[in-house]
């Protein structure tokens, strides 16, 4: 399996614990408890979900990069 697939994996049972939504409305719950944490310390989504993006890009990358 690879490393993006178990990423997702684990996403997939963290969403397990936010109920019986569609997954989808799950990870929006999920996204709006990330936005609770920042305001409470203090962090900033957006440079937080930039990093995010980044290293998902980069991950992407390197594992097309190994399948090719």
């Amino acid at each position: 399996m690879r490393s993006d697939s178990l990423r997702a994996a684990a996403c997939d049972m963290l969403l397990e614990h936010y109920g019986d939504d569609e997954p989808a409305d799950r990870l929006v719950d999920l996204l709006t408890d990330a936005r609770h944490w920042r305001d409470l310390n203090g962090q900033s989504f957006a440079e937080l979900s930039r990093r995010a993006y980044q290293r998902y890009i980069a991950e992407t990358h390197d594992n097309r990069r190994i399948i090719s």
